[in-house]
């Protein structure tokens, strides 16, 4: 990994990082555990997808993407930077990346979270492969290199940001109900 990547990649892994504690930022366990509605994942339950999908994704970069001989190019990395925290499209989550209630509170969830973050910043920092000459297929980006997954992983969790934000708005009770109308 080149060092204008590294920065690149450290800086959306951070990015990625803060949106989510932003996201949750004072919001009450209630709260959290609160769905918005029949079939809609409560904020809890998308901080358990975050968490799941970054321990899944870190160990498929170390361990289940192959490498290949000729490196991938670069022109759909600005691409997938600008397109992967977008909620315009709904995607479904794999069942081993949908939430089961593995977290009992939030702040357990933040902490978890917060760790496997770290870790990953960690890899990056210490990375010395040309994570372009490694594929995966990816469910929405199809073929995909290392490189490119390093970015999907370092941007999912501001998809699910914005989606904790449209949840927390979900919730909110609407100005006829504070008024008792």
């Amino acid at each position: 990994m080149d060092e204008s990547d590294r920065r690149r990649d450290l800086r959306l892994l951070a990015e990625g990082r803060d949106a989510v504690f932003e996201a949750v930022r004072d919001l009450s366990e209630e709260d959290a555990a609160r769905s918005p509605g029949e079939g809609r994942w409560s904020v809890l339950e998308c901080l358990e997808h975050i968490c799941v999908s970054e321990d899944n994704f870190y160990e498929a970069l170390l361990t289940r993407i192959p490498r290949v001989e000729e490196p991938g190019r670069r022109d759909r990395e600005e691409e997938i930077i600008q397109g992967a925290p977008l909620r315009q499209e709904r995607i479904t989550a794999p069942e081993r990346l949908r939430p089961t209630g593995r977290f009992a509170s939030l702040a357990d969830a933040v902490e978890h979270f917060s760790r496997s973050r770290a870790r990953t910043i960690e890899y990056v920092e210490r990375c010395d492969r040309d994570l372009r000459l490694y594929r995966a297929k990816h469910p929405t980006f199809g073929e995909i290199t290392g490189e490119e997954f390093l970015i999907i992983i370092a941007l999912h969790p501001a998809r699910h940001a914005n989606q904790i934000l449209e949840t927390r708005e979900a919730l909110r009770p609407s100005s006829a109900n504070k008024r008792g109308a």
